[in-house]
């Protein structure tokens, strides 16, 4: 297989590659979508995301929006009751927020 597409790429864009079938077995075995990684690195679920989300609403609609240090001590919270001491003590992180914000927005 990998002989077959060093092949058809050669004479399709005039480059020549190498394909290790290694490699490709083992994605081919456990191949896992960027999306479902990144998932699995987060550390929200979806529902505690969806969650989070409708909570940062309710306190807008309250008139009080939450500034990033209120969202991310909330979500240190969140985070420590399901990982406990695998979370760590200086929690999400520091930019943690601003991102959050960015994909979700």
């Amino acid at each position: 297989i990998c002989s077959d597409f060093q092949h058809i790429y050669l004479v399709e864009t005039g480059k020549s590659i190498k394909l290790c079938p290694m490699t490709l077995n083992h994605y081919a075995k456990e191949a896992k979508s960027l999306a479902d990684y990144a998932e699995e690195q987060s550390w929200l679920k979806k529902e505690e995301v969806d969650t989070v989300i409708d909570f940062i609403g309710e306190m807008a609609d309250c008139g009080w929006p939450l500034s990033p240090k209120w969202l991310k001590e909330h979500v240190d919270m969140i985070c420590h009751a399901h990982l406990g001491d695998k979370f760590p003590a200086s929690g999400v992180g520091k930019n943690w927020t601003c991102y959050f914000s960015l994909k979700y927005s």
